[in-house]
């Protein structure tokens, strides 16, 4: 309980740090868990990103056609073909 409300919350309702050093921890916690939260979510981005090599190659290609049209302001009507 006490992790995951840390993680997901601010405060507790129930649960209080009552001294600095206990305040202090729950910061540290928090601030930990939040990049352990960011960590996984990327990490998870990244394996289905790499799943399909040739879809991620596709969309590379996409986006870089996209900013050159761009770049040489070509219209949007012909940068939808």
């Amino acid at each position: 309980y006490w992790t995951i409300a840390t993680m997901m919350a601010v405060g507790y309702g129930d649960i209080s740090a009552e001294t600095n050093s206990e305040r202090f921890y729950a910061i540290i916690t928090q601030v930990v868990g939040a990049v352990a939260f960011g960590f996984i979510i990327a990490t998870v981005t990244i394996i289905i990103e790499t799943v399909d090599p040739e879809a991620t190659a596709k969309k590379l290609r996409k986006d870089e056609l996209r900013d050159y049209l761009n770049e040489r302001r070509y219209s949007k009507d012909l940068q939808k073909r």
